[in-house]
């Protein structure tokens, strides 16, 4: 049993394919507005699954009472070009059926970066050796379930994957007006790296 899952009714486990209807409504409901939840729900799936399929990934939910109320993806840095390359179908049918995307405020943002990656001009990293590093993709909660330390739980067990894995670092991107997630963040180590219009990136130096 990992130290994260002592003295809690809170439970840390992988995340596997039977998870992933639970972990997109999580998704939806802590993301609304963000532009991969205009793509939809068949867009959705495969994003995740990726996660949980790819061996160099990591992708774990948080169980309380045996309901999934949490999860965390991540991956190495460098993961977008291949992740891009495995939603490349799925994302332009989404786009296509899903016209309103157009209108999103980080759509043309969304895409030029996407450019930059399968162009390998993705220049976001500032520190030395970012090979060294795993990224914090994604982390959400239940808005519903509170005061149980879920969050908590979910970013010990990250920092734990990250140093078992081999990396002394980690790093997130977080949109600036995300205060909540930002403040989560820096309650628990993470720094700030860099900063790209309006998307900040932290760093952590896992020390356990």
């Amino acid at each position: 049993m990992l130290a994260s899952n002592t003295n809690s009714s809170v439970f840390i486990r992988p995340m596997t394919h039977q998870d992933l209807e639970i972990v997109i409504n999580l998704h939806r409901k802590s993301f609304d507005g963000y532009m991969n939840v205009f793509l939809g729900k068949q867009f959705l799936k495969k994003y995740m699954s990726w996660f949980v399929s790819n061996s160099s990934a990591s992708a774990y939910v948080a169980e309380e009472s045996n309901i999934v109320v949490g999860y965390f993806i991540g991956a190495p840095v460098g993961y977008p070009i291949e992740l891009n390359k495995y939603l490349l179908k799925v994302g332009i049918w989404s786009i296509i059926s899903h016209p309103k995307i157009f209108l999103h405020p980080n759509f043309i943002q969304t895409i030029r970066s996407r450019l930059k990656i399968f162009l390998k001009k993705n220049k976001n990293i500032s520190l030395k050796d970012s090979e060294s590093f795993f990224s914090l993709v994604g982390i959400a909660c239940d808005p519903n379930i509170r005061n149980i330390g879920v969050g908590k739980k979910l970013m010990d067990e990250f920092k734990c994957f990250v140093f078992k894995n081999g990396y002394s670092m980690a790093r997130l991107s977080v949109y600036e007006e995300n205060y909540i997630a930002r403040s989560f963040y820096e309650k628990n180590g993470w720094k700030f790296l860099s900063k790209n219009k309006n998307i900040i990136n932290y760093y952590l130096k896992i020390i356990l």
